[in-house]
């Protein structure tokens, strides 16, 4: 399948309009040359990179991240109809999850206010909520930290289903999820 760009294009069509203006200037149509072949170059790249195709419940999308692609996959074969899931907006878009909280993230230091984890703690409470996706940065604690009542709620009631990258998706203690 091949993809090109927009920007690849436009530097194609503005390069080469550009080097027949400059063609007196061998400096210029040099510089010129090596754009239009940069993008080029890029497009060719583009055109051979991997891409990962996902049905989703809003219509198919293509990743070009497989770890990414993973994530969703392993989450669309354990998550069920109405099943809720906090810590990353669009895997609650791409799956069709709902997100439990008033709060799309947390992050460490004074970003996150007190009473927005006491609320999220208590929406995750209340609504049984399945899945949270967790970070290693969430987990250093900052200045001004208030995350902590939310670390100590995660480890009470979690555990590690799913780790990719730097973060993991924590399930419900009450299901027994297969691992990667």
């Amino acid at each position: 399948m091949a993809r090109i760009f927009c920007a690849d294009a436009f530097v194609y069509i503005l390069g080469t309009a550009l080097l027949a203006g400059f063609g007196q200037r061998p400096v210029i149509a040099g510089l010129l040359a090596l754009a239009v072949a940069a993008g080029c170059a890029e497009t060719a790249v583009a055109a051979i990179r991997p891409a990962y195709r996902f049905d989703s419940p809003h219509g198919p999308i293509v990743l070009l991240n497989r770890d990414r692609y993973e994530v969703i996959s392993w989450l669309s074969r354990n998550a069920r109809p109405g099943d809720q899931l906090f810590g990353d907006p669009d895997l609650n878009f791409v799956l069709n999850l709902w997100n439990p909280a008033g709060v799309q993230w947390v992050e460490p230091g004074a970003f996150t206010r007190p009473e927005q984890v006491r609320e999220l703690v208590s929406s995750l409470d209340l609504n049984h909520t399945r899945f949270v996706v967790w970070s290693e940065f969430a987990d250093r604690p900052g200045s001004g930290d208030n995350l902590q009542p939310l670390r100590s709620y995660l480890k009470a009631h979690y555990h590690p289903a799913f780790g990719f990258g730097e973060s993991e998706i924590l399930a419900a203690n009450a299901d027994v999820l297969p691992g990667r």
